[in-house]
């Protein structure tokens, strides 16, 4: 137990030395991590009065065996997403917290939060990166238009909203992530690309300097304009996806998914393509592939489910869509007493993306 501990404590710190690299000038709190072995997670956790005012981040992660990992790169998976991910991602929200406005304000703040937890996660546990990156394909979030257009607006939601939100509006709330990530990532690489040495450090030094001067958190629209005049990028015209790249990663989709053998994550990923680019067209059969996803497996798992019904819903003014859906209506039993408006909407009530008028 003690060499497993100290194992642990060795990744830890590792993580705070290449936050402290990516996040320069701004200052990286150190942590606590408390492991909790125990079957059940505790409804809260008691913090004493002498921890509080101190300059560290206590994290807790509860796990019911410590010994439950087949990785190379981690003693135990669930530890291991905590410190080279959960970790990372709240710990520069705390260092950038007093920096900026939180009132429209996340696609910075959690953008940013992501890309350090990705960068630290890439360079010391690439597999768990690819993994990640994977299941959620951050370029195909923000090419969506209906999280591109909104994602400028975004803010912390009131107690009504959070209460009130529907299934959709929280799953596309998740999709979110990803596009602030992409648009963090995608400014640093232009900015690399047209010659601008470590832009990051660059950037947030200004903004620090900028609070500094003001006396104030930073807006939203000061960080874009801070970003335009010292990275000579404007991150609300980042280049969307050209119709190749769209074909090429449509073309990577049905690849994957031609496959015997494919992972959970690669296959999500690859659905994931197919709901959020909806402009390409695709064969027929790959229209019967994925209302195979939603309707004929045994124990569907329903985020593949629903991306499948996406893939579907997005296309469902494409050419020849409605006949296939149709005859495989016609096909499958278990389907006939349905009508394809009741098909229709189904697929469209599945969707996590809103439906075409």
């Amino acid at each position: 137990m003690r060499e497993q501990v100290e194992t642990m404590a060795d990744k830890l710190g590792n993580v705070l030395k290449e936050m402290q690299n990516i996040l320069n000038p701004l200052s990286v709190d150190d942590v606590k991590f408390y492991i909790l072995r125990r079957n059940e997670i505790p409804v809260n956790y008691k913090i004493t009065e002498k921890w509080r005012g101190k300059k560290y981040y206590t994290h807790f992660t509860v796990i019911k065996d410590i010994k439950d990992s087949n990785s190379s790169d981690c003693i135990n998976k669930p530890i291991c997403a905590n410190i080279f991910e959960v970790i990372p991602h709240e710990l520069t929200h705390i260092s950038v917290g007093n920096l900026i406005e939180s009132k429209k304000n996340r696609w910075f703040d959690e953008g940013l939060a992501e890309f350090v937890a990705n960068e630290v996660t890439r360079k010391l546990s690439h597999s768990d990166y690819e993994q990640k990156i994977e299941s959620y394909a951050p370029e195909i979030s923000l090419f969506r238009n209906e999280i591109r257009t909104n994602i400028w607006m975004w803010g912390e939601p009131n107690l009504i909203q959070l209460f009130t939100q529907d299934y959709k509006e929280t799953k596309n709330e998740l999709f979110k992530y990803g596009a602030a990530y992409q648009i963090i990532k995608q400014t640093i690489t232009e900015a690399e690309n047209n010659g601008i040495k470590e832009p990051l450090n660059l950037l947030l030094g200004k903004i620090k300097e900028h609070k500094e001067k003001k006396g104030k958190p930073v807006s939203s629209d000061e960080i874009i304009y801070i970003i335009q005049e010292n990275l000579k990028i404007n991150p609300k015209t980042l280049k969307l996806l050209d119709q190749q790249k769209q074909k090429d990663l449509i073309n990577d989709a049905m690849n994957l998914l031609s496959q015997k053998e494919i992972t959970i994550e690669k296959k999500n990923y690859a659905l994931n393509i197919l709901a959020g680019i909806d402009e390409i067209e695709i064969p027929e059969k790959w229209i019967i592939f994925l209302l195979n996803e939603v309707y004929r497996q045994k124990e569907p798992d329903e985020v593949l489910r629903e991306l499948a019904a996406t893939a579907v819903s997005r296309r469902i003014k494409q050419t020849g869509v409605d006949d296939t859906i149709r005859k495989y209506i016609a096909d499958n039993k278990k389907l006939q007493d349905k009508s394809f408006k009741k098909i229709k909407n189904q697929l469209d009530e599945l969707s996590v993306r809103p439906k075409i008028n």
